[in-house]
């Protein structure tokens, strides 16, 4: 019984390590764009990122070390990091942007960053399920960027 009841809380406390990521990723969005756009409310929202980030940090260095979610206990580092908690979180606010931007009737935009979604999904757990945490890193990065771009409006319209 008790080996159960540290499974489950296990598994909350990662995915309450990978709320905190995505609510710190969604305030620095929402931040620069404030500030992009001259309200002084964008750094009220980069201070709650900072907060959520802080938080994030907190709770991931008193994460517990075997994760039932993954299958296995592996060695935590940047490119864990990034493939097993960020990869996912990434992925959650593309599809929840893009949700909003066809309620908004934004459905160009919202179909681009469906795409994007889809496919890191597509190649961090269908076709790249045995590549390499590094590999899943590196690809992680690449979406982060992009997730920015789409975001901040640097690509043309």
């Amino acid at each position: 019984m008790d080996h159960v009841l540290i499974e489950i809380f296990a598994d909350g406390a990662a995915i309450q390590v990978a709320a905190l990521l995505g609510a710190s990723l969604f305030f620095i969005t929402a931040g620069l764009l404030e500030i992009r756009h001259e309200h002084p409310e964008g750094f009220l929202y980069l201070t709650i990122a900072l907060f959520f980030l802080i938080a994030h940090i907190a709770c991931l260095v008193n994460l517990p070390a075997h994760l039932s979610a993954v299958g296995e206990p592996v060695e935590f580092g940047v490119w864990t990091w990034l493939a097993l908690l960020l990869g996912p979180v990434l992925i959650a606010l593309y599809v929840l942007r893009s949700l909003i931007d066809f309620l908004f009737s934004h459905s160009r935009k919202g179909l681009v960053k469906l795409f994007f979604g889809m496919t890191l999904l597509c190649f961090l757990y269908m076709l790249g399920a045995e590549w390499p945490m590094d590999v899943k890193g590196v690809m992680t990065l690449i979406w982060l960027t992009l997730f920015f771009k789409l975001e901040l409006g640097v690509v043309p319209k």
